[in-house]
C-alpha cells in the first residue's frame, strides 16, 4: 500500500451489511483516516448533517433509501463531498448514471483494502486538483475582468481626449 497524501481525511462508510461496514471503517482508521460508519441511507444523511466529511464510501443496494438516492441528496446538500460507490454489480448504464449523479468513482464488491485505498487516494487527489484548478480559473477570470475594465477605462479616457481635441480644433 502506498502512503496516503491525505491521512487525516474524514470518511463516512455507509453499508447496510454490518460486517463489511465495520471492517472497512476499522481498516481505514488503521491507515490514518478518521472514519465513521452508517448502516442506512437515512443514517448517512443525518451524519452528514451533523459532521463534516471529505469522502463517503456508499453502498448502492440498501433497504429503504438506496445509495443512488443518498448520492443525489448528498451531492445537492454537500457539493464538495467526494462519493465513491460500492456495488456488487456494475453495468455501463449504472456507471454512467453514477457519474452523472456526481460519484467520483465506484468499486465492485468484494474489493480489497488496497483497491479501496487507491480509489480514495485518487478521488481525493482529483478533487483537490479540481479545486485548485477552479481557484486558478477564478483568479484568471478576475484578471481578465480587471484588464478588460482597465482597458475600457483607458479606451474611454482616450476617446474623451480625442473628442476634446476635436472640439478644440472645431472651435478654433
Amino acid at each position: 500500500m502506498t502512503p496516503d497524501p491525505c491521512p487525516k481525511a474524514r470518511i463516512l462508510v455507509v453499508d447496510d451489511e454490518s460486517t463489511t461496514r465495520s471492517a472497512v471503517a476499522r481498516a481505514l482508521s488503521l491507515l490514518g483516516y478518521q472514519t465513521h460508519a452508517a448502516g442506512s441511507g437515512s443514517e448517512a444523511l443525518s451524519e452528514l448533517a451533523t459532521h463534516e466529511y471529505d469522502l463517503m464510501l456508499l453502498d448502492v443496494r440498501m433497504p429503504g433509501m438506496d445509495g443512488m438516492e443518498v448520492l443525489a441528496q448528498a451531492r445537492q446538500s454537500y457539493p464538495d463531498l467526494v462519493v465513491i460507490l460500492l456495488t456488487a454489480q456494475v453495468t455501463p448504464a449504472s456507471a454512467v448514471e453514477a457519474a452523472r449523479a456526481g460519484a467520483a468513482g465506484h468499486l465492485l464488491k468484494p474489493c480489497s483494502l488496497e483497491e479501496i485505498e487507491e480509489a480514495i487516494t485518487g478521488a481525493l487527489k482529483r478533487h483537490r486538483e479540481g479545486a485548485v484548478q477552479s481557484e486558478h480559473a477564478a483568479a484568471f477570470e478576475n484578471c481578465v475582468h480587471s484588464a478588460a475594465l482597465r482597458d475600457s477605462i483607458h479606451s474611454a479616457a482616450l476617446r474623451d481626449s480625442i473628442h476634446s481635441a476635436a472640439l478644440q480644433d472645431f472651435v478654433q
